[in-house]
């Protein structure tokens, strides 16, 4: 119904509009809010003491748990 209304109108936008280019810009769409979903419960895991503890590197020196840069950017990269 929205679609047709939009070919309807006078501008470029509504005659060019197809249902395979309403279908890719909705995958699309989708792709890009599950990789931020992604990269947001990943940066909510690397900021618990827990998660640091159980799969961190000990820094004798600061005497804490932290999950070296590479191992983040591989996590982070992956998806």
């Amino acid at each position: 119904m929205v679609l047709q209304w939009l070919r309807n109108t006078k501008n470029e936008f509504g005659r060019d509009l197809t249902w395979p280019l309403v279908l890719t810009s909705g995958y699309a769409s989708l792709a890009g809010m599950s990789y931020g979903l992604d990269l947001n419960y990943w940066s909510g895991f690397l900021g618990m003491p827990q998660f640091q503890h159980d799969f961190g590197i000990y820094s004798p020196t600061t005497q804490t748990y932290t999950i070296p840069t590479t191992w983040q950017s591989i996590a982070s990269g992956t998806p």
